[in-house]
């Protein structure tokens, strides 16, 4: 019995001292969609097999970007966490030392070198490992389209208004709307007003710093104002009280033959309908080679400056585990974007139209690549407002009022 006891008390010492070996580390990630989650979960079970003495717990919440500001300012920074490296915001995390540069790791030769070049920061440096690229776009069923007759996608406006009074005049609904959310109106704005206006986001920019207003623009900003409102004139009832998940779901479901998001929501659309035959394509301006995709960084990791070595050594472990070309792979199929990384493919046809716009070079980065967060924030609330109301002329002023006082 005595033997048996020491030998029960030496396991008890060997596994309470595993435990205590074994790293738990923080990561903080900022994207809702059901997609990335699950992608996130299934590469980390990969991880944890390969590493059964790190232990990282996903920490996922409502608002990450505002939550992960408060953190910051409060010294409690998640050791590892994803961020938008071309956007203002996170230009500013690394200005204030909040990330580890990831200069010299050999695992950002796996990225593609035009994505490492978007993502570098004002110092030529690199500070976020790029996982996925995004774009905007009009996602439609395939099924639906061939059922009413549509050949083809339309490459301009017109093209597009075209096609929505073909399939109201088959009895199909032709657009699904999700705009509770101010956020998920903004996208759809920023995306409308790129492809009808290429250059409105410079314009923004002038008028940040002073130099002009929105109604000395106003031809251009009423007729994006007023594309909003058309293609609304097509949506399913209810729109703003739809949330995005719900949106999704209608669109998957088959209630509406099309939808304006982003890539980012692509795998959640499909987990919805496994068997939705979902094509894709660039939301139209009045000229095809003049109307900018709207694409970016979307998914990219980063280290925390302020972690402790222990924490930057599991962090940079993750990065080159999530970086290999076979985890970027599973990454990218369950996400449903194209991943940045070298060595994976992308190869579904049904999205080439978005695919071939975005080689072709006519393209854009998001507003938040010029303008800080609040701006951005500000003018989707303005849009969301003429949604409710219809009042282009209050939206007009309410652009430059919402400039004017995110910029005090």
């Amino acid at each position: 019995m005595k033997k048996v006891l020491a030998m029960v008390l030496a396991l008890c010492m060997v596994l309470t001292a595993s435990m205590a070996m074994a790293e738990k580390v923080e990561f903080f990630q900022q994207k809702m969609e059901e997609g990335p989650q699950r992608a996130y979960a299934e590469v980390l079970a990969r991880f944890h097999a390969e590493n059964p003495d790190i232990e990282i717990e996903i920490n996922t919440i409502p608002d990450a970007g505002t939550v992960l500001m408060q953190r910051i300012s409060t010294g409690d920074i998640p050791p590892i966490f994803s961020d938008y490296p071309t956007q203002t915001q996170f230009k500013g995390k690394v200005n204030n030392g909040y990330i580890e540069c990831l200069e010299g790791n050999e695992f950002l030769s796996r990225v593609n070198p035009g994505m490492i070049e978007l993502g570098k920061h004002y110092d030529g440096q690199t500070y976020a490992l790029p996982l996925s690229q995004n774009y905007m776009a009009i996602f439609y069923n395939i099924d639906i389209f061939e059922q009413v007759g549509i050949e083809g996608t339309p490459k301009t406006w017109e093209e597009l208004i075209a096609v929505c009074d073909k399939l109201v005049a088959a009895g199909v609904v032709p657009f699904s709307f999700g705009d509770k959310d101010a956020g998920r109106v903004g996208h759809c704005f920023q995306a409308l007003s790129q492809a009808t206006y290429p250059g409105v986001v410079d314009y923004v920019v002038s008028v940040v710093n002073g130099e002009a207003t929105v109604a000395d623009n106003a031809d251009a900003f009423r007729k994006i104002g007023e594309r909003m409102l058309k293609l609304h004139e097509y949506a399913l009832p209810d729109y703003m009280g739809t949330a995005d998940t719900v949106m999704w779901e209608n669109f998957a479901t088959g209630k509406a033959a099309m939808c304006i998001t982003g890539s980012y929501a692509r795998g959640t659309i499909l987990i919805s309908n496994p068997d939705l035959n979902l094509g894709a394509f660039p939301i139209p301006g009045d000229v095809y080679d003049e109307s900018p995709l709207l694409t970016g960084i979307d998914a990219a990791l980063c280290i925390s400056a302020e972690a402790t070595e222990e924490q930057k050594a599991v962090g940079l472990k993750f990065l080159e585990f999530i970086s290999r070309p076979e985890n970027a792979q599973l990454w990218s199929d369950i996400d449903g974007a194209p991943s940045c990384l070298l060595g994976t493919t992308y190869s579904d046809p049904r999205v080439a139209p978005v695919i071939e716009k975005a080689a072709t070079g006519v393209v854009c980065d998001w507003f938040g690549s010029k303008v800080t967060t609040q701006v951005t924030t500000e003018l989707y609330q303005v849009v969301q407002g003429l949604l409710l109301d219809g009042d282009l002329d209050a939206y007009i002023e309410g652009l430059d009022e919402a400039i004017e006082a995110a910029a005090l």
